[in-house]
């Protein structure tokens, strides 16, 4: 029996199904995280994505603006 035996078989083991769906959950995540990441998404809508919450941010006068995108680039364009 060599080294090489040793790494022929494939070893199985059980695994429940929730934790089967968690894993491949977390690296959809980090897979999609890295994507933002390399694509150069502001950090905003990567944490809004991550969390699932819209941010709210404050403007130079004090009141809360929305974080969405669209309403940003129609504020711009006036």
């Amino acid at each position: 029996m060599g080294l090489i035996d040793a790494f022929a078989k494939d070893d199985r083991t059980e695994i429940k199904m929730t934790e089967l769906c968690e894993i491949l959950k977390a690296g959809v995540r980090g897979e999609l995280l890295m994507n933002a990441v390399n694509c150069d998404v502001p950090h905003l809508y990567i944490r809004e994505m991550a969390t699932g919450e819209k941010e709210l941010l404050l403007s130079d006068a004090g009141n809360q603006v929305e974080s969405d995108a669209g309403a940003q680039g129609l504020a711009s364009a006036t």
